[in-house]
């Protein structure tokens, strides 16, 4: 009897054990975050809706902009926690954490290096191209002001010899405007030009509004490349 009865325990167990397992992915671009700067993470668990996960982090600050997407800014170089959770019934499960090495903007430029030379040595890899940065009226991020961003007709590509060949070419985009970390406007785009739903929100942009490029993907040889986020803080 004794025997049965912790048989029937065990499978117990191991059932709840199944039920509460669960996968999850964080995810960045570059698989490292730059400190002081605005870095997209996404988030992804098994069957559970994105309004029901909790996402913290140690470093920093996390800010919600779209689905399971967020704008992390690590204060310090070193290491930066993700931990995730979900909402069940009201209730916090915690499921577990997602380290980022995080590195100074100064060798930031040093680890993309690192890892372009590692990529071009895996034949499995994307082509060991040069990758081109996304452009706005011939900004990479920062600052812009409204003015100059209703001038702006579309998205360039930074000039690699890829580009300049027209081997490489902008294939989709996402566009997103936050006011107060809150998401206002987005858009997925196939077009370097942007449509008229962009240029009228852009008309309605104000001051210490944020404007964000992401999920950003081009064609080079029959393959997909994804590029690194572009983001503007609005000026007057």
């Amino acid at each position: 009897m004794l025997k049965y009865i912790n048989s029937i325990i065990c499978m117990l167990c191991c059932s709840i054990t199944t039920i509460w397992a669960q996968d999850f992915k964080v995810t960045c671009p570059r698989n490292y975050v730059v400190a002081t700067t605005e870095n997209i993470i996404q988030t992804r668990v098994d069957n559970i809706s994105c309004n029901n996960i909790l996402v913290r982090t140690d470093n920093g600050k996390l800010k919600k902009i779209g689905d399971c997407t967020y704008i992390l800014i690590p204060l310090r170089a070193g290491e930066c926690n993700i931990a995730i959770s979900k909402v069940v019934n009201g209730n916090i499960i915690d499921l577990g954490t997602r380290a980022f090495k995080v590195v100074s903007e100064k060798n930031a430029g040093n680890m993309a290096s690192e890892k372009g030379n590692k990529t071009a040595k895996q034949k499995d890899d994307a082509p060991p191209i040069t990758k081109p940065k996304l452009m706005l009226g011939g900004l990479k991020g920062g600052d812009i002001r409204k003015l100059i961003l209703q001038k702006q007709k579309g998205l360039n590509l930074e000039e690699t010899p890829e580009v300049k060949s027209g081997k490489l070419k902008l294939n989709s985009y996402e566009v997103l405007i936050l006011e107060n970390d809150e998401r206002i406007f987005s858009k997925k785009m196939t077009d370097p030009e942007f449509d008229t739903d962009i240029i009228a929100a852009f008309k309605q942009l104000k001051p210490g509004y944020m404007l964000l490029f992401i999920n950003v993907k081009c064609q080079y040889d029959n393959k997909t490349i994804k590029l690194d986020d572009l983001i503007f803080d609005l000026k007057n």
